[in-house]
């Protein structure tokens, strides 16, 4: 993902009154904020430049400035959130202050404790992997497993794992998973795609005398069962999958025996969070053709269909979506479908450790589960 990619991030500088603040396990927590935005750099629109930020809105990592660093005070293109006290970063200037050992100004993508220090760094730039916010399979995942992959560099390579492992291509039909050391546990051979591991299945496609084969395999390789009849394949999560069934294109969920969980099908359907799928029926010819609801672990409608679009749950709260007069409006619904807050948004992100990014009425902030917003505090504000 480029630094223009990266550069989508919610502009958080606003006035605002902070929070009390509030802890989390291991400290205080900190969360990403965009404190300079350029809006025209080298004539390709608009780059964020980020800190972090405490639950009181005081800026702690990251300075006011000069963006471009002629004070010092360069800050990150890209700034991901805390996860288990590390976060990943973007750099398109050398770090404020001392970075530590581990900095090299020949790359730009790295991962940062709580106190600013680089502690890993990314095998390429800006991995979308790497940034533990990114959608992987279909779904949000809250945190993300960091382990260390060895190399000869005196700096260590982070990489993203799951179920233990991180999986690469290392030939043209080669695929290899390696353990949190570096050491080669699985190779995989005569293979056209292979993913991670979840719930101990990874989905491969094997080349074979009648052409590519979809299937899921264990922990050994082995071939745990095939999977004709069905195009797009996910992984598995909480021991069901989506596949789409090439009879007549829908979604339907399979278990880890590769039996369908249930009857029900769908239009569109994403995977189960917090006991509850988000799924789609379409309506031909109408404005916003899917109408939105969520499903039980056996197929029935708990929600019913309803939203013009609809997100996981994630700590009680979904993001649900209604279309206005010219763009989408977002709210937050609890588990019986009720609105949660008093409050619309132009974006709204899932809670993460009690925190969602969301933009309103222009502006850019936090909410916390009672429903109140947090922003940045500038030093203008300051007494």
């Amino acid at each position: 993902m480029s630094v223009r990619g990266l550069a989508t991030a919610v502009a958080l500088a606003a006035l605002a009154a902070p929070l009390a603040a509030q802890e989390q396990d291991g400290g205080e927590q900190l969360l990403p904020v965009v404190i300079h935005t350029d809006p025209w750099s080298a004539g390709e629109g608009p780059v964020h430049y980020h800190g972090y930020m405490n639950t009181s809105g005081e800026l702690v990592l990251g300075k006011f400035g000069d963006p471009l660093g002629m004070d010092g005070s360069v800050s990150y293109v890209h700034a991901g959130r805390f996860y288990d006290g590390l976060a990943a970063v973007d750099f398109n200037l050398p770090p404020l202050g001392d970075p530590g050992p581990n900095w090299d100004p020949g790359y730009s993508a790295y991962v940062i404790d709580t106190t600013g220090q680089i502690v890993g760094q990314f095998p390429e730039p800006s991995p979308d992997f790497a940034v533990p916010e990114a959608i992987t399979n279909g779904r949000w995942l809250k945190k993300t497993s960091w382990g260390y992959f060895a190399a000869a560099q005196p700096y260590p390579l982070l990489y993203a794992f799951s179920g233990g492992l991180h999986v690469r291509q290392t030939g043209p039909k080669q695929w290899k998973y390696f353990d949190e050391t570096g050491k080669v546990v699985l190779t995989l051979d005569d293979t056209l795609q292979a993913t991670s591991f979840f719930d101990d299945l990874a989905w491969v496609v094997v080349e074979t005398a009648d052409g590519p084969r979809s299937s899921f395999v264990n922990r050994k390789g082995e071939r745990a069962f095939t999977l004709d009849g069905y195009g797009m394949v996910s992984g598995f999560s909480s021991g069901l999958a989506i596949v789409r069934r090439e009879s007549d294109l829908k979604y339907l969920f399979i278990d880890t025996q590769g039996q369908p969980a249930f009857e029900q099908a769908f239009d569109v359907v994403q995977f189960f969070s917090e006991g509850l799928a988000a799924a789609a029926v379409r309506d031909e010819g109408a404005r916003v053709q899917a109408r939105w609801g969520y499903v039980g672990r056996d197929g029935a409608w708990v929600i019913e269909p309803k939203f013009g679009q609809a997100n996981p749950f994630s700590e009680g709260f979904a993001v649900v979506g209604s279309l206005g007069e010219t763009a989408w409006v977002w709210s937050y619904i609890d588990k019986t479908g009720a609105p949660a807050f008093d409050k619309e948004f132009s974006s709204a992100g899932p809670f993460v450790e009690g925190w969602a990014q969301v933009v309103h009425e222009g502006q850019g902030a936090y909410l916390n589960t009672r429903g109140e917003l947090l922003r940045l505090v500038l030093p203008q504000e300051k007494d």
